[in-house]
């Protein structure tokens, strides 16, 4: 049985994958975010992966794990030139900084017990294409890119993968701020004519959990060829 450990399991895409993964019985889920109570059949954590506390006891809660996924993140919809430097501050370190560190303790464990393990890394598709309003989210999602490929380099050799998704636009709670306009704009502009679903997304994740044995350092792009 694998053992898999979601961050933002709350929520939108979080939930998704946990709520699909802890259906298979062949997978235990373990999920944490800052919600007290989530409903969902899965151990589910009330953590902050911005404190430091939190994560502490996270990397701790990791040692079981096979596989992490950082799925927990928070976008910035404001012009580059008028955002604040608190809310940078706070986008770079809930989408880059937090995951790198409880990625790291989870490696050194790893290593110790000499097992192989996975992160994977949800991105975004505005690593690829720029959008208006995004640039704090895109650099950090950016370095978080490089970042997972590095680690893929690194500790490939350890038998520790590293790979990354990079979703399209989903009708999730990080989107529902965005005008209905817009996102039909985004949807006409995609080849497919159509949004793409949690199901596309947690279906590639089922895959990577149980078969995927070769994967390193990929970055697999769900958006209906937007980004073409």
């Amino acid at each position: 049985m694998k053992t898999v450990l979601v961050t933002g399991d709350s929520k939108g895409l979080g939930f998704k994958i946990c709520e699909t993964l802890s259906k298979n019985k062949n997978i235990n889920v373990i999920g944490v975010s800052r919600s007290k109570k989530v409903k969902g059949n899965w151990s589910h954590y009330s953590l902050d992966i911005t404190n430091d506390k939190d994560i502490d006891f996270i990397i701790d809660l990791s040692k079981s794990a096979d596989i992490l996924i950082h799925n927990a993140g928070i976008s910035s919809n404001n012009l580059f030139i008028v955002e604040s430097k608190e809310k940078i501050e706070k986008v770079f370190k809930l989408n880059l900084m937090s995951p790198i560190e409880i990625t790291k303790g989870w490696m050194k464990k790893r290593l110790l017990q000499k097992k192989k393990g996975q992160v994977i890394f949800i991105s975004s598709i505005c690593t690829k294409k720029s959008f208006k309003g995004l640039s704090a989210y895109a650099a950090s999602k950016s370095a978080l890119n490089s970042y997972a490929k590095s680690i893929a380099f690194e500790m490939g050799k350890k038998g520790i993968a590293s790979n990354i998704i990079l979703p399209g636009y989903m009708k999730t709670e990080m989107t529902s701020e965005m005008k209905e306009s817009d996102l039909e704009k985004i949807k006409n502009k995609t080849p497919l004519k159509e949004f793409c679903k949690t199901s596309d997304v947690t279906s590639i994740i089922e895959y990577m959990v149980l078969k995927s044995e070769f994967l390193n350092g990929s970055e697999i792009v769900i958006d209906g060829g937007f980004t073409l």
